[in-house]
């Protein structure tokens, strides 16, 4: 199964939005970014902060926290690849991520993945998972 042709610049589209309303400190759960995670989205976990996943709410909370947090703290997307999931209305954008200002002066990468599920020809995250050198990521 493939991905139509408008589909992998769609969901490389609504990830960038995400990484940008981070950047800009844009927590708002009825900004634009955020209409794109779906009532039913779980982030994480991220052990030891977040041991289990969270709602797009407690998420929310969650990143605004690291922000405040590190005021410095960027994300920016490297590249990134959709693949189909198990049926056409599910796919998975995994983006390679450089992170900035956690902590402080520090520069990593770390491979992120959102999936994403049609709804009524509107495609919503779903779930996001992060990883950094093989382990479960921070943000």
């Amino acid at each position: 199964m493939s991905l139509d042709d408008s589909t992998r610049p769609r969901l490389q589209s609504l990830a960038d939005g995400f990484m940008q309303a981070i950047n800009q400190q844009d927590f708002d759960r009825s900004s634009p970014a955020w209409q794109f995670l779906a009532p039913q989205f779980q982030g994480g976990p991220f052990p030891p902060v977040i041991k289990t996943k969270i709602g797009v709410e407690e998420w929310l909370e969650y990143l605004s926290d690291v922000r405040s947090s590190n005021p410095e703290w960027e994300i920016h997307i490297l590249d990134s690849d959709a693949i189909p999931g198990p049926s056409k209305n599910f796919a998975s954008l995994y983006i390679n991520v450089e992170v900035h200002g956690l902590p402080v002066g520090v520069t990593w990468q770390s491979v992120g993945v959102y999936d994403f599920q049609c709804f009524d020809g509107e495609w919503l995250a779903i779930s996001y998972r992060g990883f950094s050198g093989g382990q479960v990521g921070t943000f």
